[in-house]
């Protein structure tokens, strides 16, 4: 009889256990069908993923030896502040893949690993939210539909995410829903206990939300102001407003502090930087009923947004709204329609309101994160429907068949899947497959960069990379031969490789100083481009030395092909690795120090008309001293008709220092930052050991 008892005990636990995991099981499965070339740890060669991967070697082996994680560094572009303009959760997650992988994983493949985790995360996480109000089968239907999502740039879901490689602020908005639903559910059990016990996970989760992208301060303020005005509105709230919207700003608080190592210089002097130019809007005038209405209807809300789960999401609005006993759905409600009224607001201002920079396409993710698990609820309701409309009718067989989980999850994953094969069959098609690194042009590629690695080189030894057809003569070029081939960012990645600064004309550069060229398909850069690539003295200026080609280089006195492996040329230039320092007017410079955040330098024979120019860009934080006086930094260009970007101080005899200087407040933030994470993992051990104990007791 004990052994029967035992056996049934034991298969009760195997059944409930299958239960748990066969939703999250399906779900896997589902997704790496989708992705089955990242599963295999395969990079993506398109968009963003190969400066990610860049972003990620050079914070582990440049950043955090010398015990920065932001700081300047001379090895992308004409030298850049890393860490600044976008934090740095994303590399840090990279490294620790590594890192776990004991080795055994390179940088390419603990890349991929973390977008596997990513593209299981984002539909797990519309899982879990629906599941706070919903059963385990509209939960997955919730889910597939969210993985299936095709999206487009920037508004999430597989050509964002995957093909364009812009994920960072998906994991932002990631975090800031794991925030929200930790916040929900901590509001649920008050009285338990003290409104402040438990804070800790909610602030950690706010504070990686605002470490994974910028877009997150957004994500956050909207969010939490939702949450805020959905749980205000109870009268619990009206008698006890501390105990009830206290974790709120405890957290929002917390979480900030968590972040100001970050948050505080980007706040004084990146933030401009970042977000350079106004982008495109959102879903037009939100503020106009009118517009309201009609992407509702037609499920224009989203662009490549397939029609199954717009409406479906609508549904779950309505039901929403009309049974107010559950707090969850109303919190996704509120917070869909604070993007909507804050997209809508920016967007009655105009280009011309310095806040239009900020990228409210990039709302969609957010919303989508809320859309989906309405549409769970919609499913959920509308199952029930079904077995409440079969149970009075009388067919109790069909109720019964209706009430099993089984029928239940099989009918919901089929709807699921249907939807999603039909947005697929419409949009997917249209979307160029993911290119993965590999083959005879990415083998060339790594070939030359190693070799070049080898080379001996000097303190500062840029390697220009040319990513499309060269075309110098503008009135001649040919269509495609204003189309770069392959992909922009196909060189992003290559100091992994040779250890040596990448001067990338194009995007990369563009995307931090404003004046530097584009790609050759914009016309307005192009006669920079030819000037500088014509240019002895712009490139000995850049301290360019190696250049690699995917197009031959018309032959100058200047350059030489050193190597060439298949379709990639190498060229090695005229300019002097060992003395990257430029003196307009009479006078010598010998270089003294050069590092990323100190460079030093002594004058001898200068004049008054006597100049020197460093090939570096110039950011706020550099100041520059001649002894103990300071020298003021004035902006030299590559070319003389070019944009004014490298530092140039007035050259006199004796030696010169320029030193990249943080100031006070921010030195302060870094030391609130770490203060506040001993603090959290104090709290949270705390917390731990109390749970232990009352395991213990009962």
């Amino acid at each position: 009889m004990i052994r029967t008892s035992l056996s049934s005990s034991a298969r009760l636990r195997l059944v409930s256990l299958g239960r748990r995991i066969a939703a999250p099981t399906a779900l896997i499965a589902f997704v790496a069908a989708l992705h089955p070339d990242l599963f295999a740890l395969a990079v993506p060669a398109t968009g963003d993923h190969m400066i990610h991967l860049y972003q990620a070697w050079h914070t582990a082996e440049h950043m955090l030896p010398s015990g920065r994680l932001s700081g300047y560094s001379h090895m992308a572009f004409v030298g850049y502040p890393a860490g600044v303009f976008y934090p740095v959760l994303g590399d840090l997650l990279v490294f620790g893949l590594r890192l776990a992988s004991l080795g055994f994983w390179s940088w390419e493949q603990a890349y991929a690993a973390l977008l596997v985790l990513l593209v299981l995360a984002i539909p797990m996480t519309v899982y879990g939210a629906t599941r706070r109000f919903a059963s385990p089968a509209a939960s997955l239907f919730a889910a597939v539909l969210c993985a299936g999502d095709v999206g487009r740039w920037p508004e999430g879901g597989h050509h964002s995410t995957i093909y364009w490689g812009v994920w960072p602020f998906m994991l932002g908005a990631l975090l800031t829903m794991h925030a929200v639903l930790a916040l929900e559910g901590r509001l649920h059990r008050e009285g338990e206990t003290p409104w402040w016990r438990g804070a800790a996970l909610s602030a950690a989760l706010v504070g990686l939300a605002l470490l994974a992208h910028p877009m997150s301060l957004v994500y956050l303020a909207l969010s939490l102001f939702a949450l805020t005005a959905v749980v205000g509105s109870r009268r619990r709230a009206w008698r006890h407003p501390v105990q009830t919207l206290g974790p709120i700003a405890l957290a929002a608080i917390a979480g900030f502090a968590l972040a100001a190592f970050w948050l505080t210089p980007w706040l004084l002097y990146g933030s401009a930087w970042t977000f350079q130019a106004p982008t495109e809007g959102f879903g037009g005038a939100w503020l106009s009923f009118g517009d309201i209405a009609k992407g509702l209807a037609t499920g224009d809300i989203f662009e490549n947004f397939y029609q199954g789960s717009h409406y479906a999401g609508l549904l779950g609005i309505v039901l929403a709204l009309l049974s107010r006993r559950r707090a969850m759905p109303l919190v996704l409600v509120s917070i869909l329609a604070a993007c909507a009224v804050f997209a809508g607001a920016f967007e009655a201002l105009g280009d011309n309101f310095v806040t239009r920079r900020i990228q409210l396409a990039r709302l969609a993710v957010l919303m989508k994160l809320c859309w989906f698990p309405l549409a769970g609820l919609a499913a959920h309701e509308a199952y029930e429907g079904a077995r409440r409309l079969a149970e009075r009718l009388g067919k109790n067989g069909l109720a019964r068949r209706l009430a099993r989980p089984s029928v239940r999850a099989g009918a919901t994953i089929a709807a699921a899947a249907a939807l999603v094969i039909a947005g697929w069959s419409e949009h997917y098609s249209k979307i160029p497959e993911v290119g993965v690194r590999g083959g005879p042009l990415w083998e060339s590629i790594e070939d030359a960069e190693r070799w070049i690695g080898a080379q001996p080189k000097g303190p500062l030894e840029r390697v220009l990379y040319q990513p499309g057809p060269l075309c110098l003569d503008k009135d001649r070029c040919s269509k495609d031969e204003k189309i770069e081939i392959y992909h922009r960012h196909i060189f992003a990645s290559g100091p992994m490789r040779t250890n040596r600064p990448k001067l990338r004309l194009g995007y990369e550069a563009c995307a931090i100083f404003s004046g530097l060229p584009l790609v050759h398909r914009w016309s307005k850069d192009e006669p920079l481009i030819r000037a500088m690539l014509q240019s002895p003295a712009a490139l000995a200026r850049l301290g360019v030395h190696w250049i690699v080609s995917l197009a031959p280089f018309p032959v100058r006195d200047d350059l030489r092909l050193a190597r060439r492996f298949g379709d990639v040329h190498v060229y090695e230039t005229s300019t002097d690795p060992q003395n990257p320092l430029v003196l307009e007017g009479p006078g010598e410079a010998k270089l003294l120090r050069w590092s990323p955040e100190r460079i030093e330098a002594k004058i001898t024979g200068a004049t008054n008309e006597s100049r020197l120019v460093l090939p570096a860009a110039y950011f706020p934080l550099w100041k520059a001293f001649r002894g103990d006086e300071p020298l003021e930094i004035e902006r030299a260009g590559a070319v003389p008709e070019g944009p004014r970007f490298l530092m140039s101080v007035p050259a006199r005899d004796g030696p010169i220092a320029f030193i990249y200087e943080r100031p006070p407040l921010q030195r302060a933030a870094a030391l609130l930052s770490a203060l506040s994470w001993l603090a959290i993992i104090a709290a949270a051990a705390a917390g731990a050991a109390r749970r232990r104990q009352k395991k213990r007791r009962a």
